[in-house]
């Protein structure tokens, strides 16, 4: 038996249900305060939602807040200049 505060498991796999390519949040998602942008999120999803629905889409604000922290403060390296220094390091010309 089933306890009131257990998740049900997912009916539908996430995948089918989070839609990435549709742009769900606003283009500032860092000038937006936590527990508005949580409450944002929560309203966007489904009623039946999962726990992992639920994470993954924090998951993604979360990872998507950090790498736009990264190019504010200039933490980023061009794709080439790595794909060159990787070349270097393993001996691999990044031409072929």
């Amino acid at each position: 038996m089933r306890s009131e505060h257990t998740q049900p498991r997912a009916r539908v796999e996430p995948a089918t249900r989070c839609q990435p390519h549709r742009a769900c949040y606003a283009s500032s998602v860092a000038a937006v305060p936590t527990k508005q942008l949580v409450r944002q999120l929560l309203d966007e999803l489904p009623d039946d939602c999962t726990l992992e629905e639920v994470q993954y889409r924090l998951h993604v604000l979360d990872t998507v807040a950090r790498g736009r922290a990264d190019v504010a403060a200039e933490r980023v390296r061009r794709h080439e200049d790595v794909a060159v220094e990787l070349g270097r390091r393993w001996g691999k010309n990044p031409d072929q």
